[in-house]
Formats: structure tokens, sequence, C-alpha cells
């Protein structure tokens, strides 16, 4: 398994999209915390809504993996995003300095090639070193839900 992510752990420019799309299945499935509801398949689509807009926004950026923990088809990487903020990204007006954040993803392996992630990115750390200041939850807020 760790031959499929090693590429992973290498500068992300250049052929970022040809590399990703061989390690992506056909009907690969990705959900990301940070957007909850959302639920993105097809490796061409799942290349389009995250890492497309990665590629764009960060420059010489790099996946820092630092554990990486396997169990049958599923796949636990501990990894830090490594990269200089140089265009816009999903809104965010970019600073030109440089940003890392953590993220713990889980993968679903079959045949080689990855079904399903999850991303489980570091939320707070990532807005904090994106500029965004304003980041609260909704037990933050005065309109708390139930017993928060």
């Amino acid at each position: 398994m760790k031959e499929l992510f090693a590429t992973l752990d290498e500068d992300f420019s250049g052929d970022v999209k040809e590399r990703a799309l061989t390690l992506f299945a056909d009907g690969i499935v990705v959900k990301d915390w940070a957007c909850p509801g959302l639920v993105v398949s097809g490796k061409h689509e799942v290349f389009e809504a995250f890492f497309e807009p990665a590629e764009i926004a960060f420059s010489g950026g790099v996946f820092e993996i630092h554990d990486m923990f396997t169990s049958n088809s599923k796949v636990l990487m501990d990894i830090t995003f490594r990269a200089v903020f140089t265009n816009p990204y999903r809104g965010v007006p970019p600073h030109g300095r440089p940003i890392s954040y953590k993220s713990r993803d889980i993968y679903t392996v079959e045949n080689g090639k990855i079904t399903e992630m999850t991303f489980a990115t570091d939320t707070i750390e990532m807005a904090q070193a994106l500029g965004i200041t304003d980041v609260t939850f909704p037990w933050q807020r005065s309109e708390r839900p139930g017993n928060i």
C-alpha cells in the first residue's frame, strides 16, 4: 500500500492530474468533513472539486506523510500540507506567505485503486494558515442548539 501512496509525498505540481487519476478508481467517492454533506464521485469530478482548486491556489505544495496505518483495505494517513498561498482558494484571497496544516485522511483501496477518500483536515489550523480570522462553531454562537 505504501507504494500506492508514495506519489503523494512529492511536489504538488507538474503532472498532478495524471498522477492523481492513476491512483483513483473510476467510481471513487470523496467526502470532506470541512464541507458537511458534500459527496463527490467520479475520478475526474473528484480532481476538479478538490485537487484542481488546490493546485491553482498553492504553489510548491507538498504532502509530508508522517505516519501511515493500514488494515485490510483501509489506509489512515497523518499528513501535513505545505505550500505558498499564491492565488484565491474557494473565495479566500491569497496572502503570498507559506502555509501549512495537518490532516488525517482515510482511504479505501480496492484492486490497487483508491475507491473512497475522507478528508479530515484540521479546519481551524487550515483557516488560520489561509488568514481566515473569524472561525466560529455553532456552539460559540447565541443560537446554540439543544444542550450545547
